[in-house]
């Protein structure tokens, strides 16, 4: 059951003020309990963001793949221990023969199967080339890890090249 507790006229000035409450009562407010939803769209504080991209330092990568046949590991982190990582990944490739298929995969601390996956796909003759960026902010337990790979089912063409970078910090 909502109660009300008595506040003198002077605590919430600022706010009577900007509420546009004129004048205030002479001698108190009455203040429920009773939380009701408010949007905030004026105050005092000022809030900052700063954004900003990670520090590249050297990336886990295998370098450039000519001619990858399926399943080529282009980036891969190793085993990480637990916690939160902001990684930046660059994928990039040239193959005007095939549609490309690339994944990016966190796999599980045996490094025997994949725990989530992105799918890339393009290329063929309508685009041979591609380059694609992801920043993202994963969490990993421990000896857990992050890889690019070309998928399964796809090899590359003839003169094809491909490369896959990860940088990475503890967020």
């Amino acid at each position: 059951m909502p109660s009300l507790s008595q506040i003198t006229n002077n605590f919430f000035i600022t706010l009577i003020n900007r509420l546009g409450v004129r004048p205030p009562p002479p001698e108190s407010f009455l203040l429920s309990n009773v939380v009701n939803p408010v949007s905030i769209v004026d105050a005092d504080v000022t809030l900052s963001a700063v954004t900003g991209s990670l520090l590249l330092d050297t990336p886990f990568t295998t370098g450039i793949q000519l001619v990858p046949p399926a399943g080529t590991l282009l980036a891969d982190t190793g085993a990480q221990p637990a916690g939160n990582y902001s990684m930046y990944i660059e994928v990039s490739w040239r193959d005007g023969a095939n549609n490309v298929s690339i994944e990016i995969q966190r796999r599980n601390a045996a490094n025997a199967a994949n725990i989530w996956t992105m799918q890339l796909a393009g290329g063929g003759a309508a685009q041979p080339g591609d380059n694609q960026q992801f920043n993202l902010r994963i969490h990993l337990e421990l000896n857990e890890r992050v890889r690019v790979i070309t998928s399964a089912g796809f090899a590359g063409g003839a003169g094809s090249y491909f490369q896959g970078s990860i940088w990475s910090v503890t967020a």
